[in-house]
């Protein structure tokens, strides 16, 4: 019996169906720890998938074994998807290499073509670090991020070993300010941190920091993992939010 019927009996009717999921879970564990070592190494794996940066220009990886054919499209190549088709190798995972004068850069739009047995659909990148959102459209479309300067962190001193008695604040980024409309990281950062110390608080709980499409999912409706919602603002405005509060 798993101890969580033990605590509490009142889940017994639903017992089959917890252990089921739990050995669901249990299975996909331990697939990830052998296919790549750890949870941590899959996690990361932005650090290989995505957009990476190369003295030719980039280098694009996407994982999409059931797929027929990608192409990258963009901004950078008008959109045509015959310009960058990828190529797809054992593990499932296509690639393709844009070279420094085709033109991709920083903030370029791009998507994924894939063609599969239901069709032929635009995705937004799985692995991009940065969306936005058409105002008229509503359209979400992935951006190259890769600014000229690199964020510079100054939180070098941030122990999380020494944070022995938790005393959380959970909080939104976009409904923590007063004032009518959606916040954004700055004014999170320059308004609602001070508050936030002030008041003893010692650890933050930040929700809705992922990118979703629907705002009132309250950030939990996630589209891309690795893309902080622009609708707070960039990949850099969270990073100084994040270095202003572990000073």
């Amino acid at each position: 019996m798993l101890q969580i019927i033990k605590d509490d009996p009142w889940l017994a009717p639903y017992e089959a169906d917890i252990q089921n999921r739990f050995d669901y879970f249990k299975s996909e564990l331990d697939r990830i720890e052998s296919e790549y070592g750890s949870l941590l190494k899959y996690a990361s794996r932005n650090q290989e998938l995505g957009f990476q940066k190369t003295k030719e220009g980039y280098t694009y990886n996407e994982w999409a074994p059931a797929a027929q054919a990608l192409s990258l499209v963009g901004d950078f190549n008008n959109w045509d998807e015959n310009n960058h088709p990828m190529q797809k190798s054992n593990n499932g995972i296509w690639e393709v290499e844009i070279k420094q004068e085709d033109g991709l850069d920083h903030l370029s739009a791009v998507k994924v073509r894939v063609t599969s047995a239901n069709g032929k659909h635009d995705r937004i990148p799985a692995y991009i670090k940065y969306a936005t959102q058409n105002a008229e459209s509503y359209d979400f479309t992935g951006r190259v991020w890769n600014p000229d300067k690199q964020f510079n962190w100054t939180d070098k001193q941030f122990k999380l070993s020494e944070v022995k008695n938790p005393v959380i604040y959970e909080c939104h980024p976009g409904m923590a300010q007063e004032k009518e409309g959606v916040g954004t990281f700055k004014e999170f950062e320059q308004n609602i941190l001070p508050r936030i110390k002030n008041l003893g608080y010692n650890c933050i709980q930040l929700m809705a920091v992922a990118e979703h499409p629907y705002y009132g999912s309250f950030g939990y409706h996630v589209a891309n993992f690795y893309a902080p919602s622009s609708r707070f603002g960039t990949p850099d405005d969270l990073k100084s939010l994040v270095n202003t509060a572990h000073k």
